[in-house]
């Protein structure tokens, strides 16, 4: 089930931000949004965006048009982007910079730490090594 409410939060703010209030709060993507493969055709994405944007059009659904509105915007918006092979390939590449600083950030820390850590003094085994020495 599909919470207005957080369609009626992506409606109130710019697209930079919409990604990413999309990718934190339930990972959703654009090819989630238009039930796609990530590997699809052209002509495979253009016909679920005709199939999602029928489903969703505010005339169709006359009992939650503002939900069905946003739904739509959200719809556009994937197709946009995924629509031809260049700009798949630059939101492929998007997704995976965000997941590789996601894993970054949860298996060590972020880049800037591992950055500090190369500056930090020896460790105790260096320091082992030249008192043996």
């Amino acid at each position: 089930m599909i919470d207005i409410e957080f369609f009626y939060h992506l409606s109130s703010i710019t697209r930079h931000q919409r990604y990413h209030v999309m990718k934190k709060d339930n990972a959703t993507s654009y090819y989630d949004i238009l039930n796609v493969h990530p590997r699809s055709s052209d002509d495979d994405i253009k016909r679920a965006y005709h199939a999602q944007a029928k489903r969703f059009h505010p005339d169709r659904n006359p009992q939650n048009r503002r939900m069905a509105e946003l739904r739509l915007r959200l719809i556009n918006e994937a197709y946009t982007t995924l629509k031809t092979r260049e700009s798949r390939a630059y939101y492929n590449r998007r997704l995976r910079v965000q997941a590789d600083a996601q894993n970054d950030n949860t298996n060590g820390g972020s880049f800037f730490t591992k950055v500090a850590s190369i500056f930090r003094t020896p460790s105790t085994t260096n320091n082992e090594k030249r008192d043996t020495q």
